[in-house]
């Protein structure tokens, strides 16, 4: 944590995060693992309560450390007679931290309840299904109850279904499951692809991010499959925590645009991720962050 204070002392990152007028609670040196790396970077909007990023050498590193900051988050949503609502992601990286968080013995299982920030529109045992790549990692001993599970698609035909309605049903789901008048979850994971896309939510179509919705269709996904639902940012920010996970030398270039780059949200999804009450961590490993400004 020396390093940290050292660095914003001698103003080395420079001063765009400092012009923006935000007071930045790091948190105390305890709250970081031994030889993380953390600092903040340029603030994207001018509500974020708290950006942090943690830097570590591995991933599996990452992923521990991940782990355990969920189970913390967990425990005290369960300390506070609460669940723990939590909004999962696909990806090599997330598959590693579900597969560690499997196998810990101080996961409060009762405490959570799970949805998901994108899904493609494909059958549940589909290999492309994020909710199928849960089941076999996270979820492979069925430790948390069916009706605390939520699936973005659950249609028996989803090839056939009309994505505007499934992307309804699944409002109608975290307005039931988190509040009919103020929806919010306790925490999203998300990843960021090497285009800097966000769940389903991809550069050049800012039009489909709508702020009025909590969930919205995508039916020309740049990525395959073309099928897909999102949650939406202005549903993101409304968590009480958000982390962005990232790994590998081929995410780079979008872990810098995003961070460092000019304001332009369209161009980088990522930009738009401004928790309003919360805090947004990014969990990079060395690769990702190589050509990040220090």
């Amino acid at each position: 944590m020396l390093w940290v204070m050292d660095i914003l002392k001698s103003g080395a990152l420079g001063a765009p995060w400092a012009s923006e007028g935000q007071s930045l609670s790091l948190g105390a040196a305890s709250d970081y693992p031994p030889g993380v790396t953390c600092y903040p970077f340029s603030l994207m909007a001018k509500d974020v309560r708290q950006v942090r990023t943690r830097i570590f050498t591995q991933g599996d590193a990452l992923c521990q450390s991940l782990a355990t900051t969920i189970v913390e988050e967990a425990r005290a949503c369960q300390a506070a007679g609460g669940s723990y609502r939590l909004a999962l992601t696909g990806g090599t990286t997330p598959r590693r931290l579900y597969t560690a968080l499997a196998a810990r013995h101080d996961v409060p299982w009762g405490a959570l309840e799970l949805f998901w920030s994108d899904e493609r529109a494909v059958a549940l045992d589909h290999a492309d299904s994020n909710y199928r790549m849960v089941r076999e990692t996270l979820l492979a001993r069925d430790p948390v109850a069916a009706d605390r599970l939520h699936p973005m698609v659950a249609a028996s035909d989803p090839d056939d279904a009309d994505l505007e309605e499934l992307a309804a049903d699944y409002e109608r789901v975290l307005r039931d499951a988190t509040g009919a008048d103020a929806p919010a979850l306790d925490a999203v994971l998300l990843g960021l692809g090497p285009d800097g896309h966000i769940a389903s939510l991809f550069p050049g179509e800012g039009e489909r991010d709508r702020p009025d919705r909590l969930v919205v269709a995508v039916r020309d996904s740049p990525k395959p499959p073309p099928r897909r639902l999102t949650l939406t940012s202005a549903f993101i920010n409304r968590s009480a925590t958000v982390h962005l996970i990232v790994t590998g030398a081929s995410k780079a270039d979008a872990v810098r645009g995003t961070l460092e780059g000019p304001h332009d949200p369209d161009r980088w999804p990522g930009q738009r991720l401004a928790p309003a009450h919360g805090t947004l961590t990014w969990w990079l490993d060395a690769a990702a962050a190589s050509r990040l400004r220090q």
